[in-house]
């Protein structure tokens, strides 16, 4: 299986330089956005940590506990707690959990945009109760085709920050994923190894990364 220059290959700077120009579309108007994301929610979850999330094998790549799931909760503004609103197509659209031991340090916020090419657009912002600081996009990011067989999740931070992973498929199943993050010597492959229940291990090279429980 072949592989990607992520630092060199210009698809991923036309990619970044999208993303620079939805930075500055978005902030302007980053409170309008949040508000019309809010009211498209038909349903709410709630979990102990990030338990949902539409990019492939994040938990398993980052090494990220699901959490676990909640039932009826009666207010969402808790430390550790998190809030997953979806639309009426059952799409999680928005992610928000409080930052800190109180409402005063803000809370997050991560909105999902989704067309029919099946590409997702996320921006990350930090919001504050009443609007009492003006709320901050930190970064966006997508995740969408690169080429046949080959989809990619890059994400620009406002300080121009970014990170690209490419995940190669075979049929619907992921066999790697090769990651680059800005300052990082060198990517990082991520291979996949199943069994007959699915995602078994993760190796970095030789070496035991993840594995499943």
């Amino acid at each position: 299986m072949k592989n990607i220059d992520l630092i060199n290959d210009d698809r991923i700077n036309e990619i970044l330089e999208g993303l620079r120009a939805e930075i500055k579309k978005s902030e302007p108007v980053i409170d309008q956005i949040i508000e019309r994301t809010l009211a498209s929610v038909k349903s709410w979850k709630y979990a102990t940590d990030e338990y949902f999330k539409p990019i492939p094998l994040f938990h398993e790549i980052n090494r990220f506990k699901r959490g676990r799931l909640l039932k009826n909760v009666q207010d969402w503004k808790v430390p550790g707690l998190f809030s997953f609103g979806f639309n009426e197509n059952d799409q999680l659209f928005i992610t928000r959990n409080m930052l800190g031991v109180n409402i005063t340090f803000g809370y997050a916020n991560t909105i999902y945009q989704y067309s029919e090419t099946g590409e997702i657009k996320y921006l990350h912002t930090r919001s504050y109760e009443n609007k009492e600081r003006k709320t901050a996009l930190i970064s966006v990011g997508v995740f969408r085709d690169l080429e046949p067989s080959v989809k990619v999740d890059v994400t620009l931070s406002r300080s121009n920050d970014w990170s690209a992973y490419a995940y190669f498929y075979n049929m619907e199943r992921i066999e790697k994923v090769v990651a680059y993050s800005k300052g990082w010597d060198g990517m990082t492959t991520y291979e996949m190894i199943y069994d007959e229940k699915g995602l078994s291990k993760i190796m970095i090279g030789y070496l035991e990364y993840w594995k499943r429980r």
